[in-house]
């Protein structure tokens, strides 16, 4: 689904194809790395390239119904 998105976007160079890994498991996470070639950009257009990205793969996880955990803690009163 990250690599799909990654093919509509026309910034992205498509000879080197883009790639989604796994870089580690955290207590409520999997946590991915998605890396792709772009066309020949300043530093400044790849900065604004990258929050776009970040924003259209969070909406692709929602539209899939994939959620992003939070820490959570579940405290239980016990009254005396």
């Amino acid at each position: 689904m990250i690599l799909d998105y990654f093919l509509t976007r026309p910034e992205i160079w498509t000879e080197k194809p883009p790639a989604v890994a796994v870089t580690g498991l955290g207590d409520s996470s999997v946590d991915l790395k998605a890396m792709a070639w772009v066309h020949n950009m300043d530093y400044g257009s790849q900065c604004g390239l990258k929050a776009l990205m970040t924003e259209g793969i969070k909406k692709e996880l929602d539209r899939n119904g994939i959620s992003i955990p939070f820490p959570q803690m579940d405290l239980h009163i016990k009254k005396d």
